[in-house]
Order: C-alpha cells, then structure tokens, then sequence
C-alpha cells in the first residue's frame, strides 16, 4: 500500500454533503495527495464514508483515523474492513481506536446534550 508522500487528515469532510464530498476528494488526488485520513464524527459513520471517498477516485489510499471501537462490534469492523479492501485493493487502511471520552460517554449513557442541535435531533430525536 503505497500512502504517497504527502497525505491529509480532516474531519470537516464530515459536515458536507457527499456530492461535495467527491468533488473535494477527487482534487485532492488531482492534487498529488496520496492519502486522506477521516475520523470518527457525530455526522458521519467512517466506513461508509471511506465507501463514498474511495469510489470518487482511482488511486488515493483511504485511512480511518480512527474507526471507534466502542460503536461497532468486531464482526462488523471485520466485515467491513474485508468488503472495503475487496473492492478497492490496496487502498483502505482500517486505523482503529478507542476514541475521545466524550463521544464513549454519550454512547453509553445517550447523554448528547455537548452535541450541536442536528446531531442530538438525528440521534435522539427532537
């Protein structure tokens, strides 16, 4: 897996739709970025995301910086992992954490209150 010289890592990819979101990603690899690193958000599930970049462009390597360990089970963090690099070989990189303790706390005790408003509304409802 060749990450490139140059990579970057953002979450403000998260707030966009996903028509901007394939637009700004296939510049970037215009660009000459090698990789793009995405994280874990209130807005955005990682994997699916990764999905979206990696379908958007032909050669930049998609890293999770970091997939929450907390939010998914390990069959499912498998399997997508294997569907991802599958389909687009040598260009996933699964990075696994444990994520900040406040986004583990709201989880566990869905008390999103810190959130901004969409978020708690799509998680908890209005």
């Amino acid at each position: 897996m060749d990450l490139g010289r140059v990579g970057i890592w953002t979450y403000h990819l998260n707030f966009q739709p996903s028509s901007k979101v394939r637009d700004v990603v296939a510049e970037l690899e215009t660009l000459g970025y090698g990789a793009i690193w995405v994280g874990e958000a209130a807005y955005g599930e990682p994997l699916a995301g990764a999905a979206v970049l990696l379908a958007a462009t032909s050669r930049m390597v998609v890293a999770t910086g970091i997939a929450n360990i907390w939010v998914r089970d390990p069959f499912a963090m498998l399997a997508s992992q294997l569907t991802l690099a599958e389909a687009w070989p040598e260009r996933f990189l699964l990075g696994l954490g444990v994520s900040h303790a406040r986004m583990v706390e709201c989880r566990a005790s869905a008390g999103c209150a810190h959130l901004p408003r969409p978020a708690r509304a799509h998680r908890h409802g209005p």
